[in-house]
């Protein structure tokens, strides 16, 4: 996947590349950050940059826009809505705690250089817990500089025995 993913990159800069892929909600900085260490020879502080920089660049679109296309869902496809509808009241039973934990929960989800796991999903979780966007935003950003560091450091091999995450 990463070949064709560089093929059909190839004519772009370095630089756009991990700014695109870091956005993507697959790769996010588990696959940039690596690919500008090693297939770019980008520096650390670069790829860390880029990296960061294409990870926070979907959360306004995300906060934004999110909760009308949820709200389109539930008006236009019926059958989705009604798995939408008892998926989200399970996760809103619980709505209490997550409220009270929710910017530490969604920094948590962020930072996770896991799969499932990032800005695209703790997005989804503000919308879905309905928190604050300024809560969201400080936690989401603060996840994305934590995972960066996390994925730097299992890439230059201080953290090298967690290089089975990535």
């Amino acid at each position: 996947m990463i070949d064709w993913i560089l093929l059909a990159l190839s004519n772009w800069p370095p630089e756009l590349v991990i700014v695109f892929l870091a956005a993507l909600p697959i790769t996010e900085m588990r696959a940039s950050i690596p690919l500008a260490l090693t297939a770019f020879d980008l520096s650390a502080e670069r790829a860390v940059f880029f990296s960061i920089l294409g990870n926070v660049l979907p959360i306004p679109p995300l906060l934004l826009f999110l909760p009308r296309v949820i709200s389109w869902v539930e008006l236009r496809v019926p059958p989705l809505n009604r798995l939408m509808q008892r998926y989200f009241s399970y996760l809103r039973r619980r709505h209490d705690r997550v409220q009270a934990v929710g910017g530490v929960a969604l920094g948590l989800v962020t930072l996770l250089p896991l799969p499932g796991a990032g800005v695209w999903t703790g997005c989804l979780l503000s919308v879905l817990f309905r928190l604050s966007p300024r809560v969201s935003v400080i936690a989401l950003v603060s996840g994305v500089f934590v995972e960066a560091l996390i994925v730097t450091l299992i890439m230059t091999g201080v953290l090298g025995t967690l290089s089975w995450i990535l």
